[in-house]
């Protein structure tokens, strides 16, 4: 996929029905490769196709609105349903015609009688993929592309800042995709957690999805795009040992009973090549990203440089009070911030250190300006050496604190735990100044009370214990 990278300074609305369009394009053109039976690979590039697509219809839900029509949204989930089945089963044909080499006579039965159920329900899910599956397909392209070629834009002269740009949004997604993954592979821990493993695998694809779109315009974006596409298949290897070998010991007792004949040592040497290849990318899998949290360093530099792509980004934030620290979600991501402020009275600079799993520290300078809701915020990495450097002007104005990062519902919550005194804070970003804040369970039950305007609890107040800092 190649997009301009002038995308970059549109406004998320238009940015987004531009990649969306040609996204859809992508599947579609995919979709009509399907008629010619000699194209082998027009079944992946179709369902790749579908879930990239699906992937940004919601990721950007809060900004194509009702341009995304929820059936044409439920045909699409189904499309890719039944183009799951008919892969799935196109993996595990090619994998089986691998590992004939090494069996006896005896064993290959089992092999044979696998092949043959294989090769049946491929047909079967081949047929439901070329009938049910394009009709969902071809109803929901007719419904979106007519929906995402225009949308409505209310000028007033409010005197409110211009809406952020793609890059800014961008920025912002890809951060609270990359927390999610994070976290997802934290609860990865033994081979036995395959459940939590698959939820890495489709975590990690939609993050890079997201990825690909401003690869080709940020530091790293393709380096990342590849490493993800690594952590993709030893995750797949790992879940297809999972699932395929219950496939396969059922399959030997099925065959072994209709035919008279025993399948299953055929299949029992089969399994155990397929749980050995599982076992394999699952240590792949916990010592190379599990282990060190290799992802979370490259995601936020790419966020950052495209925060800092946005120029003068609006913040516009709500912050509230907590009683003490909320149960939080499964997928919340934690980091260690130290943070100083730098003396002075027009604009507020900022110098954070980032301790992030696996010991990866990241150090970021932020200027600020304007109080309450909405804020002016520009935000750039500074390596090593200049972050020690002016460090020590922050004395007398620190925080010390772990942020746990939660998304939810197409935005990003950070929860605030204080170190150095009892205090939690939750924050979230709006995409506008008169967006009704949804707050979820888990933290409504924490809630004490909405303290966006209150200057006590600006971090640059809590820091200098002044205040009437912004």
């Amino acid at each position: 996929m190649h997009f301009s990278c002038d995308l970059l300074d549109q406004s998320v609305e238009h940015a987004g029905r531009v990649v969306a369009l040609d996204l859809l394009d992508a599947a579609a053109k995919a979709r009509k490769r399907l008629d010619d039976p000699e194209d082998a690979e027009a079944l992946h590039d179709f369902r790749v196709g579908v879930r990239r697509l699906r992937t940004w219809l919601r990721a950007l839900r809060p900004w194509l609105g009702d341009d995304t029509p929820k059936k044409a949204r439920r045909r699409l989930r189904r499309t890719a349903r039944l183009t799951g089945e008919s892969r799935d089963a196109e993996v595990h044909q090619e994998w089986l015609e691998g590992e004939r080499h090494g069996l006896n006579n005896r064993q290959r039965y089992g092999h044979e009688c696998l092949m043959e159920q294989i090769e049946q329900e491929k047909k079967k899910s081949d047929h439901r993929v070329a009938t049910k599956g394009t009709r969902a397909f071809d109803r929901a392209e007719a419904a979106l592309s007519r929906k995402l070629r225009s949308y409505r834009v209310d000028i007033e002269d409010s005197g409110e800042e211009t809406p952020r740009s793609f890059a800014v949004e961008m920025a912002q997604l890809i951060r609270a995709h990359g927390a999610k993954l994070s976290a997802c592979l934290a609860q990865v821990q033994t081979f036995g957690d395959a459940k939590e493993g698959h939820q890495a695998r489709i975590t990690g694809k939609r993050l890079r999805y997201l990825v690909e779109v401003v690869a080709e315009c940020v530091s790293g974006g393709d380096r990342l795009v590849t490493e993800l596409s690594e952590l993709q298949d030893s995750l797949g290897d790992w879940h297809d040992a999972t699932v395929f070998s219950a496939t396969i010991a059922s399959a030997g007792e099925r065959k072994s009973a209709k035919r008279g004949h025993d399948a299953n040592p055929g299949t029992r040497v089969l399994a155990k090549r397929l749980e050995k290849r599982g076992r394999s990318a699952f240590v792949k899998v916990k010592d190379r990203w599990c282990d060190t949290n290799a992802f979370q360093p490259q995601v936020e530099a790419i966020a950052e440089e495209l925060s800092a792509h946005g120029g003068h980004g609006t913040e516009i934030e709500r912050k509230y009070l907590l009683a003490t620290l909320p149960e939080l979600p499964n997928d919340a991501a934690m980091v260690e911030i130290d943070q100083g402020y730098i003396p002075g009275s027009r604009v507020l600079e900022r110098l954070r250190r980032v301790r992030m799993a696996g010991n990866a520290k990241r150090y970021v300078r932020t200027f600020k300006s304007g109080k309450g809701l909405v804020r002016t915020e520009i935000e750039e990495p500074v390596p090593k050496t200049l972050f020690n450097r002016m460090w020590p002007l922050t004395e007398g104005a620190r925080l010390h604190k772990r942020r746990y990062t939660v998304p939810d519902d197409g935005h990003t919550w950070q929860v605030d735990e204080f170190l150095d005194r009892d205090l939690v804070l939750a924050e979230v970003e709006l995409h506008s100044a008169d967006e009704k804040v949804q707050m979820p369970p888990w933290l409504a039950s924490v809630l004490v009370r909405d303290v966006t305007d209150d200057s006590e609890f600006s971090n640059a107040s809590l820091a200098s214990g002044d205040h009437s800092s912004g």
